[in-house]
C-alpha cells in the first residue's frame, strides 16, 4: 500500500519502475483533489503477471512536484 498526499487538485501520476530504471507498472494517472490517499501495489507489472522479489522504485508525480521511494518486494 502506497500513501501519498496531494497539497492542491492536479494530475497524480504513481509509477513503479525496476532498477534498471524499466517501467513496471503505472498505478494512476489521474485528477485527485487535495487530500491523503492509497493506492496498492499488488506486485504485477503492467501484463498482469507477477514479477520477481527485489527492490523497486515508486515514482510519484503531481503539480507540487516529484517523489522517488524505494520499495522491497518480498514473496
Amino acid at each position: 500500500t502506497i500513501t501519498y498526499q496531494i497539497a492542491e487538485q492536479g494530475n497524480v501520476r504513481i509509477s513503479i519502475y525496476n532498477i534498471r530504471g524499466q517501467l513496471v507498472k503505472e498505478l494512476l494517472d489521474e485528477t485527485k483533489s487535495k487530500g491523503s490517499y492509497q493506492v496498492i501495489w499488488d506486485g504485477s507489472n503492467s501484463k498482469g503477471e507477477i514479477t520477481a522479489s527485489g527492490t523497486y522504485l515508486c515514482r510519484m508525480q503531481s503539480s507540487s512536484g516529484t517523489a522517488m521511494r524505494k520499495l522491497v518486494l518480498m514473496k
